[in-house]
């Protein structure tokens, strides 16, 4: 599948590869029109231009993984920005021609947006000892935290509390765990029992070298599928550990489906510049057939950024606007640690807000799994529209996965 393809499809657009310049729309780069019977396709009035809205080879570097956006602290979705004006051409193209445009819904029920909820389990306690938590508290505050601590009080095992949280919200989320903690041995499968037993997902936090190494991701999958009892989807490397000629390859020859590793510590936004799931590429051109969900939010930044709740609160609206402008997948990571009202309030009370305002907006709001599904679902889904003596005709396609009709009269602007 060419990168062309690859973005019709992501909007939603069938389409083949064929020379035969009688379609309604012919989708070209100028340098292959211009190599290909020169003039013909700019004078039919049916050419968009692909590389007048997205650079090939810029977005090839980044669905391969070697490019880690701007160096400003917020990455807007560049790519997915210009796949929409792309597809406003498109669209216009149809509209001259007196032509409806159908597209597949995004997300199911026509849903605008998709948050998805994950939780890194780095540890099952943290010291209140830590410089972050110390941050925007008073003295008697903090001073309290510590002696509570040193009386035995132990923070951030909040795995069973934000279970309850979102459950009572009407949601679930993606519990990522690692295979090993040394200091915390005992409560791994129980916490693992437990979030199965609530219906959440289990999925897989990667350590040790498992980013480059394909016998040890492999291995990890295995302790962690006979920890769960039952097959394991996907991951998030610990630390975000990441190499683009090695970390991809390892989570396919796993047998894994989807990723959500590659992003930074120390930035927020899209880091690839895309905010909907993405087939990455290979090296040699290939499209690996996992996906990868783009994470986009990350508290760890938050906190070691110095954010109060206002700037979270902001930060987190401006992610969420982004992704509904675009009908894109809000992806977020709070740590089972910092979900703490007690070391991390404003955290605690950002995320509920988060959720409730997704809610609000009408967001379909699902785990990293069921994300994934939907996707390749979506992927699978053929409408096969026709348009004959001013009627529309649809194929019978995925029930699910619902037509988008772009109607002439609605595209005059």
């Amino acid at each position: 599948m060419t990168l062309i393809e690859t973005v019709l499809r992501t909007l939603g657009l069938e389409c083949t590869v064929s020379e035969d310049r009688e379609s309604p729309c012919v989708v070209d780069t100028r340098h292959r029109a211009g190599r290909e019977n020169p003039g013909e396709a700019a004078s039919d009035g049916s050419t968009v231009y692909f590389d007048d809205y997205i650079q090939l080879e810029k977005m090839t570097l980044a669905v391969q993984g070697r490019t880690f956006g701007s160096p400003e602290f917020f990455t807007e979705p560049e790519f997915s920005i210009k796949s929409r004006a792309l597809f406003e051409s498109i669209r216009r193209v149809f509209a001259s021609k007196g032509l409806p445009l159908v597209a597949k819904s995004y997300w199911p029920n026509g849903a605008p947006a998709c948050l998805v909820l994950t939780h890194d389990v780095d540890w099952f306690s943290y010291s209140p000892l830590h410089k972050s938590v110390k941050q925007g508290k008073s003295l008697p505050r903090f001073s309290s935290l510590v002696v509570r601590y040193t009386l035995g009080k132990r923070y951030g095992d909040n795995i069973r509390s934000t279970v309850q949280l979102e459950s009572s919200m009407g949601v679930k989320s993606t519990f990522l765990f690692r295979t090993h903690y040394e200091a915390d041995k005992d409560k791994l499968a129980d916490s693992v029992r437990f979030c199965r037993n609530a219906g959440f997902e289990v999925a897989l936090h990667s350590a040790k070298k498992a980013y480059k190494y394909p016998p040890v991701m492999a291995q990890e999958k295995a302790e962690m599928e006979e920890l769960k009892g039952a097959p394991v989807s996907g991951l998030r490397q610990h630390e975000l550990r990441f190499e683009y000629d090695k970390t991809w390859d390892c989570v396919e020859s796993s047998g894994l489906t989807y990723d959500m590793t590659f992003g930074r510590n120390e930035k927020t936004g899209f880091i690839s510049g895309l905010c909907h799931p993405y087939h990455p590429m290979s090296l040699d051109g290939r499209a690996y057939d996992l996906l990868e969900i783009p994470t986009s939010f990350m508290d760890w930044t938050a906190i070691h950024a110095g954010m109060n709740f206002t700037a979270i609160r902001s930060l987190l609206d401006r992610l969420k606007r982004t992704a509904e402008s675009l009908n894109g997948c809000l992806c977020v990571n709070f740590h089972n640690t910092y979900i703490d009202r007690e070391l991390f309030p404003d955290i605690e009370k950002a995320y509920s807000l988060l959720i409730s305002d997704c809610k609000e907006a009408g967001f379909w709001i699902a785990t990293a799994e069921e994300c994934a599904g939907w996707w390749r679902k979506r992927e699978g889904t053929t409408l096969d529209p026709s348009f004959e003596d001013g009627r529309l005709r649809l194929g019978e396609g995925e029930g699910a996965v619902q037509p988008v009709v772009y109607w002439p009269e609605k595209s005059a602007d």
